[in-house]
């Protein structure tokens, strides 16, 4: 890890927070065991998921619609954007309800591209018009949820929230079953080609 360049970037401030790539923390438990062993005994905090709308599979289709001066088809990236922003808000309170009997911090996953750069504003004013109040990762990371360890082995770990339900064993709902399902991705992947 490139500790000494952080150490130098971040002028004494906390810099140790490891998000798993892809959300996979490890298809045995060994794997899954020596990682965090090694975060924890270089006082790093997992920094857990449990808000993601998979914002990444807009960035493509957006440049090719730009490209081709498509805007109707632009508009409508816009728009399937900030609705399955909002689905997930809703699928992460559905299951902190679920699972914690209360809504805990969320934590939402966003990457950068330059579709995601565009929508910034749009998303977050819209959050914010659904009364979402935002956080740091350290005071999010607080809640005393993110001291379990759901402790599942999987190829496809998934967020903390899908891990807890799988870790209680609870039935997600239909809704919360179908939120990836329902990802328009094939008509993004497919748009402006």
């Amino acid at each position: 890890m490139n500790e000494s360049y952080l150490s130098t970037l971040m002028q004494n401030k906390d810099y140790r927070y490891f998000r798993y790539p892809y959300l996979f923390e490890g298809d045995t438990q060994k794997k899954r065991d020596t990682i965090r062993e090694y975060l924890f005994t270089h006082h790093y905090k997992v920094a857990q998921v449990t808000t993601d709308f998979e914002d990444y599979l807009w960035n493509n289709a957006y440049v090719r619609c730009v490209k081709k001066k498509d805007n109707q088809s632009i508009e409508w990236l816009k728009k399937s954007y900030i609705e399955q922003a909002l689905k997930s808000i809703k699928v992460a309170h559905i299951q902190s309800q679920l699972i914690f009997k209360r809504d805990i911090k969320q934590i939402l996953l966003l990457h950068i591209g330059v579709f995601d750069a565009l929508m910034l504003d749009d998303l977050l004013t819209t959050f914010e018009r659904h009364q979402i109040k935002f956080i740091s990762l350290p005071e999010a990371l607080q809640d005393k949820a993110y001291q379990i360890n759901p402790n599942i082995v999987s190829k496809h770990t998934g967020g903390f929230l899908d891990q807890m339900m799988l870790a209680k064993k609870i039935q997600p709902p239909n809704f919360v079953k179908n939120f990836i399902a329902n990802i328009p991705e094939k008509k993004i992947n497919n748009l402006c080609r």
